[in-house]
């Protein structure tokens, strides 16, 4: 079917895909449409880990990396993590795009821990099977079109005791023990 712009100004036989890429971005786009999902990338881990450092690592498996196509645009950044440990502990993340943290809380003076978001973990009977979940979502402005990386670190801040991600502190009922995924999910948003 050949291109045909009509008398009303509507354009007809362009079909899906049929513009190459590139030829539309937030310039041409009508005022007023901004809040656009331009793209979506996830890192989703599925395997365990543990920890007993009070010292942020990188968490294997919740990294993910996203070029934005245009220095205006931002990255809504979020996430979910399933944790456990010992009763009583006390978990920090921190998310950080490339070596930059985002997202922290201001802390005060002493052993006080700077993080995106924490959980804590109570122990009571069955509870030490289960898991709690920590929740993250944060609109970044990067300021870039260049390859960013967003991952997640975390730390066990209090007395070494031991935490997890995805699995229960304690694994020896079956009948009670839950594992469960992580992700880290970023979107480009045309503002």
């Amino acid at each position: 079917m050949p291109i045909s712009i009509n008398g009303s100004g509507t354009i007809t036989g362009i079909s899906a895909g049929g513009l190459p890429d590139g030829i539309v971005d937030a310039d041409t786009l009508a005022s007023g449409v901004g809040g656009k999902i331009l793209q979506v990338k996830q890192a989703v881990k599925t395997d365990t880990a543990s920890s007993n450092s009070d010292s942020y690592a990188d968490i294997s498996g919740l990294s993910v990396s996203i070029t934005p196509a245009s220095s205006s645009n931002k990255i809504l950044v979020s996430c979910n993590i399933h944790v456990s440990g010992h009763t009583d502990s006390f978990q920090a993340f921190k998310v950080l795009r490339d070596s930059t943290a985002i997202g922290l809380g201001t802390a005060g003076t002493g052993n006080q821990t700077n993080a995106s978001f924490g959980t804590m973990c109570v122990n009571q009977g069955s509870a030490e099977y289960g898991l709690r979940i920590g929740s993250f979502a944060f609109l970044d402005s990067p300021s870039s079109t260049s390859a960013l990386t967003y991952k997640i670190q975390w730390a066990s801040t209090y007395q070494s005791y031991t935490s997890y991600i995805n699995r229960p502190h304690d694994t020896v009922n079956d009948d009670y023990s839950i594992f469960a995924s992580s992700s880290i999910t970023v979107r480009e948003v045309v503002p």
